[in-house]
């Protein structure tokens, strides 16, 4: 199947305007935080992973060489992932990988418009990655992802890669899932009727 399935776990806290600022026990000092949700390159990459479907195999890529990764995404027909569209695609772009709307199929977008919600809006409930895992698949995430810039920052480098991993890897069960119609709805508790795009639905035919 050419497609794939990527996650990015990033360097930075993300200051939401209401909790205080952690302290990083390690250097006693608070941890570094990116200006926001809307600062992207202020988030940096701790680390990419992503599963390739066409070769199955897993890869990691870094700050340093996503170059790479935007080079693999131009030769796959599909590049999915959860919430990618507000999130990992636009730091991606931050940092010079350009994903092209067409090409990119966003498995919690998508469950939105199924549901009539406005994918640009406000983020409803119910309807976490965690969530999608725990009815689907019967499993949870290994790690709350709002931990993910605290170990890159206390230099749990391989922690943050085996949790960016874990969660590529719920991704791709979930999408495999979403492409054979059985993706089910945390919130409702049904299976979803997605309605796939085209570059989806060719990928389905073959």
């Amino acid at each position: 199947m050419n497609a794939l399935v990527y996650d990015i776990e990033i360097r930075r806290c993300i200051d939401d305007g209401r909790s205080p600022r952690e302290i990083n026990s390690d250097t006693g000092r608070e941890y570094e935080y990116c200006n926001g949700w809307d600062d992207h390159f202020g988030m940096g990459i701790g680390v990419l992973c992503c599963w390739d479907f066409l070769t199955n195999r897993a890869r990691v890529f870094s700050q340093e060489n996503v170059a790479e990764f935007g080079e693999l995404c131009k030769q796959r027909q599909v590049v999915s992932g959860f919430n990618i569209h507000k999130y990992d695609n636009k730091i991606c772009e931050a940092y010079g990988v350009t994903i092209p709307e067409y090409q990119s199929f966003d498995i919690y977008r998508e469950v939105l418009i199924a549901a009539g919600i406005d994918p640009n809006g406000k983020t409803p409930g119910g309807r976490k990655l965690n969530d999608f895992a725990r009815v689907n698949l019967n499993i949870q995430k290994i790690e709350d992802g709002r931990n993910a810039p605290k170990m890159w920052q206390r230099g749990q480098w391989a922690q943050q890669t085996t949790y960016c991993l874990d969660d590529v890897a719920i991704e791709a069960s979930l999408f495999r899932k979403a492409i054979n119609g059985t993706l089910i709805d945390p919130f409702t508790g049904q299976v979803v009727k997605l309605e796939l795009p085209e570059v989806v639905r060719g990928l389905v035919a073959k």
